[in-house]
C-alpha cells in the first residue's frame, strides 16, 4: 500500500521496523499489527494500491444499482463492498470539528459512518423543526444535510438511522418530551396519534436527505447514503415473548418508501434474545454484538 497513505506515526513505525532503522527489528506481533492496519486501509478504500477514490471505484462507468445483500456479501453497484462502519453523533460534536472527526474515522480504517437522527432536537416544540436554519445557538449542530455532504466529501458512505426512536444513549431515545402532553400516548406502536407525528418527522428528515442517496431509479445518484434503518432494536420493546407491534414497523417502512428512500433497508436487534421479533418482510436483519459474562446469552 502506498506509504503516503499511512498516518505519520505509522510511517515512522514502518521505517523503523521494516527498513531496519531499529536495533530490535520487527517482531511477529509488530508485523501482525502492520498487516491488520494495511487490511483496514484496503477495506476502507475498497482497493489495494490504487489512486482511485472510494466513489470513483464504485461509480465506475455509471451507477446502475445501489447496495445489495446476497448471502454473506454486500455489493455496491455490482462490486464487493466490506462495510467498516462507526457511529458519529453529529449533534454531540461541534460542527467545526465534524471534518476532523470524519478524517479520524477514515484514518482508523472505516469507510462508512452510521448516523442517528434525534427527533427531540430536530423538533423541540411540536411543529417547529430545526435542521440548521433555526435561531438558537444550538442550531448549527443540527444541519444534517451538511453533515452527510461532508461524509461524501471525505470519501465515505453513510447509514441513515432516522428512528423515530434511536436509543443512542440519548434522552428518551430521541423521542420529544412534548409527546407526553397527549393522553393517552403509546410510543413506538401503531397508535394513530403517535404514528401521525412519526410520519411528519420522517417527511421532514427525508425531504432533506433523499437527494443524497447513492442510487435512485429516477432521481439523483452518487450520494453517500447506502442503507436506511427501520426504527431501532424494536424486538427489545415489549414484555417477554409477547408479540411485538409489527404493524408499526410496516407503517414506518411504507413511509420511508413513500417519501423517497430507495436504499437497502435493515433492522437491528439482538437475535439471541429476541429472534426476529424486530424484523419485517424479510428486510435485512442485522445483529447487535455485545460481550457478556460466561453463562449468559449474547453474541
Amino acid at each position: 500500500y502506498p506509504l503516503c497513505a499511512l498516518p505519520p506515526t505509522t510511517k515512522q513505525w514502518y521505517q523503523r521496523r521494516v527498513h531496519g532503522e531499529s536495533n530490535t527489528g520487527a517482531t511477529v506481533m509488530d508485523l501482525k499489527f502492520f498487516s491488520f492496519w494495511i487490511f483496514l486501509l484496503s477495506c476502507s478504500s475498497g482497493i489495494l494500491g490504487g489512486d482511485l477514490s472510494l466513489y470513483e471505484y464504485f461509480q465506475g462507468d455509471g451507477i446502475n444499482e445501489g447496495l445489495t445483500a446476497n448471502g454473506d456479501e454486500f455489493k455496491l453497484n455490482g462490486k464487493d463492498l466490506k462495510i467498516l462502519s462507526g457511529s458519529l453523533h453529529y449533534f454531540r460534536v461541534h460542527p467545526s470539528f465534524w471534518k476532523t472527526r470524519l478524517q479520524q474515522y477514515k484514518a482508523a480504517g472505516l469507510n462508512t459512518v452510521d448516523v442517528y437522527v434525534p427527533w427531540n432536537l430536530h423538533e423541540p416544540q411540536r411543529g417547529e423543526f430545526d435542521f440548521g436554519g433555526g435561531s438558537s445557538q444550538f442550531s448549527p449542530f443540527l444541519n444534517l444535510t451538511l453533515f452527510l455532504e461532508m461524509i461524501r466529501e471525505e470519501d465515505m458512505f453513510a447509514l441513515l438511522r432516522p428512528g423515530p426512536y434511536i436509543c443512542g444513549e440519548w434522552e428518551f431515545g430521541g423521542l420529544p418530551s412534548w409527546l407526553l402532553h397527549d393522553h393517552p400516548m403509546y410510543f413506538r406502536s401503531s397508535f394513530g396519534p403517535y404514528q401521525e407525528r412519526a410520519e411528519i418527522l420522517l417527511h421532514e428528515i427525508i425531504s432533506r436527505v433523499k437527494h443524497l442517496q447513492f442510487y435512485t431509479e429516477s432521481g439523483s445518484k452518487g450520494g453517500p447514503l447506502i442503507m436506511t434503518q427501520i426504527e431501532n432494536e424494536f424486538g427489545n420493546y415489549g414484555y417477554g415473548d409477547h408479540p411485538r407491534d409489527k404493524e408499526h414497523l410496516k407503517f414506518l417502512k411504507s413511509v420511508l418508501r413513500q417519501e423517497g428512500i430507495e436504499t437497502l433497508l435493515f433492522t437491528s436487534d439482538t437475535p439471541t434474545l429476541t429472534g426476529d421479533w424486530g424484523n419485517i418482510d424479510y428486510e435485512l436483519m442485522t445483529a447487535n454484538f455485545s460481550r457478556r459474562r460466561q453463562g449468559t446469552q449474547g453474541i
